[in-house]
């Protein structure tokens, strides 16, 4: 919203006193505009952004900080409020989080996540937004979690997904988006929970098997 000051939308510096230290900005016809930073106890910066009439617009940077040594958190870039060119995020031990880039908003190239232990958690590609390729998951012990390949953004392809004990739990094939043909579940332990043809996917999730007896099962 705008920031009005004595019923007036308000232009100027602004001074706030938060508990982890200063924040600085400045208002522009009651909105955020130009550089805004909160800086720790000491004067270092923990969060540096730009806005452009209220709208994030330019480099933002955040940082972790412990109250003995800052560690980078965030760098992100705007356009008028939607993420272009780098994106990345560390977690509080240094290790990274996010790596991805963004054109007008979008997610656009190679697309990393890891989890806080330093594992893979998913990879991808992206082209405007889209999902193009391989796209993987893994779980945090390090074991595959989920593989698909996308074209034009839709599943095309075997869809396989494993259990954490590293054992597949299902697998289903998919045509520009839609599950077609056969399909398998499996338990934890291996043995299989049923196979049959996909007849239609269920509301809320999950699919309608046919089995070779003619029986129709949903599985989710």
């Amino acid at each position: 919203g705008k920031y009005y000051l004595k019923d007036k939308l308000y232009s100027g510096p602004v001074i706030k006193q938060l508990d982890v230290g200063l924040m600085t900005g400045q208002f522009h016809k009651g909105m955020r505009h130009g550089l805004w930073q909160t800086l720790n106890k000491i004067g270092e910066p923990i969060m540096i952004g730009h806005f452009n009439m209220g709208k994030k617009h330019g480099k933002f940077e955040q940082w972790y900080d412990d109250g003995e040594k800052r560690h980078k958190e965030l760098i992100a870039s705007f356009d008028q409020n939607r993420y272009v060119d780098i994106y990345r995020e560390w977690y509080p031990n240094g290790r990274r989080s996010i790596i991805g880039f963004y054109i007008n908003g979008k997610e656009q190239g190679k697309y990393q996540e890891w989890y806080e232990n330093g594992n893979k958690a998913l990879k991808a590609k992206f082209i405007n937004g889209n999902p193009e390729g391989i796209y993987s998951e893994w779980h945090e012990n390090g074991k595959r979690a989920l593989k698909v390949r996308y074209e034009n953004g839709k599943a095309n392809g075997t869809w396989t997904q494993w259990y954490e004990n590293g054992k597949k739990q299902m697998q289903i094939e998919y045509v520009n988006g839609i599950p077609r043909g056969r399909a398998k579940f499996w338990f934890p332990d291996g043995s299989l929970r049923g196979e049959g043809i996909i007849k239609s996917e269920v509301q809320g999730g999950g699919w309608i098997l046919e089995d070779a007896g003619g029986n129709r099962q949903v599985f989710k």
